[in-house]
């Protein structure tokens, strides 16, 4: 009876013991608890020596806008150009297409198509291609979101294909599909 009484005050002592070290020792926060005490941190920040804050899991992202000013030539129908070729060390994300296409004979219809390569292989993003109220012959617009990429030094092409080829004319291009691609460069290793 004796010893059970001994190790019954030894096991209080430990857990008073160990009780007594948990309220003197500092916490070293808190959760969103009321009782939050503040932390002693401090950030140096100068020009010199710049603290940089970014999301390292995604690549660095460069905004870019590409001029478009594809055609199809008198008498034909279809249209294939490259507009941009991606730099080295980049890929192209492309985010939105706004165009315009005119001088089209009344009746005429146009369809548009962005192609780029992306991980070998090449990939045709066919646009909206609309239809708008006659200004001195057949207007067209394409103004939508895309979600296209193109890899590091691929081109990036534009096609573009009437309905019916339109009579010889001046030398040169007689319908222009003419605006911007819009999206980022990603660096890539």
């Amino acid at each position: 009876m004796f010893r059970f009484k001994q190790s019954l005050i030894t096991i209080a002592g430990l857990i008073a013991l160990v009780g007594l070290i948990a309220l003197i020792t500092p916490l070293s926060g808190r959760g969103q608890s009321g009782n939050q005490r503040p932390l002693d941190v401090s950030v140096v920040n100068t020009a010199a020596d710049p603290a940089l804050v970014r999301d390292v899991g995604v690549p660095l992202r460069t905004p870019v806008q590409i001029k478009v000013n594809a055609g199809i030539p008198f008498g034909a129908r279809v249209g294939d150009q490259v507009v941009f070729t991606v730099p080295e060390g980049k890929r192209l994300v492309i985010e939105h297409v706004a165009l315009d296409a005119h001088n089209l004979n009344p009746g005429n219809a146009a369809r548009g198509s962005v192609v780029t390569n992306f991980e070998g292989q090449s990939f045709t993003h066919h646009l909206d291609v609309r239809a708008q109220a006659p200004v001195q012959g057949t207007l067209f617009i394409v103004n939508h979101s895309l979600l296209a990429f193109a890899d590091p030094g691929t081109v990036v092409r534009f096609m573009a294909v009437i309905d019916q080829a339109q009579g010889e004319g001046e030398p040169g291009f007689q319908v222009i599909f003419a605006g911007t691609l819009s999206g980022y460069f990603e660096t890539v290793p």
